[in-house]
């Protein structure tokens, strides 16, 4: 069976001229995602986020940020359970157990997901102040980019920021989530609220 895991992405190792990836890791729960029974499915009812790549560089006093991320849906299929890639904007469904018939069989009711907007958040894992966030684009394709600018003095302190300015590296790590606002409906059931997926931390080298 086929499983896609949210875990570790090694680092390539770059000219020091051109836009490096970034190390990037799972934490918070510490556990990667998996998709091989039905009781995976349901825990991912809301999908899995996956961070694909993450790429910067230092343009002038700005730290410049690529990243790719894609939604996994954990879905049946004719060999067992499988991860697949999802837009992040693609309305999809569920099923909830509601009761058992007369028969003894399970009545189940198909709950619909939307999604009205987006965001990865980024920030400091030592101080836990916000970096930047990065609104989701709506498209056609699987895979989300993310891009943005953001200001060496906002990104690193003070001493780390010295430090840099002297020419040393300074090795940097970033934590990152996507905040989703959606709709979740059926029949009986209509609610608004924000889900939380991640987190990923980015480890950073940072030399002029």
């Amino acid at each position: 069976m086929k499983a896609i895991i949210a875990g570790l992405i090694l680092a390539t190792s770059l000219s020091s001229l051109a836009s490096q990836n970034a190390s990037i890791v799972k934490v918070f729960d510490g556990t990667n995602a998996t998709c091989k029974t039905s009781q995976d499915a349901y825990r991912y009812k809301l999908q899995a986020h996956l961070v694909k790549q993450a790429k910067y560089e230092i343009n002038g006093d700005n730290l410049e940020l690529d990243l790719k991320a894609t939604m996994l849906s954990c879905d049946k299929t004719e060999t067992g359970y499988s991860f697949s890639d999802a837009n992040l904007f693609d309305t999809f469904t569920y099923q909830v157990l509601m009761s058992v018939d007369e028969n003894g069989e399970a009545v189940f009711s198909t709950v619909e997901v939307s999604t009205n907007e987006a965001e990865v958040v980024l920030f400091d894992n030592k101080t836990y102040q916000k970096v930047v966030s990065i609104e989701s684009k709506n498209n056609s394709t699987k895979t989300t980019e993310y891009s943005a600018s953001v200001a060496l003095d906002k990104v690193l302190n003070a001493s780390e920021l010295e430090k840099f300015n002297a020419g040393e590296e300074v090795q940097k790590t970033l934590d990152l989530f996507l905040k989703r606002n959606i709709n979740v409906e059926n029949g009986e059931l209509n609610m608004r609220y924000t889900q939380s997926y991640g987190a990923f931390r980015l480890k950073l080298k940072l030399k002029k």
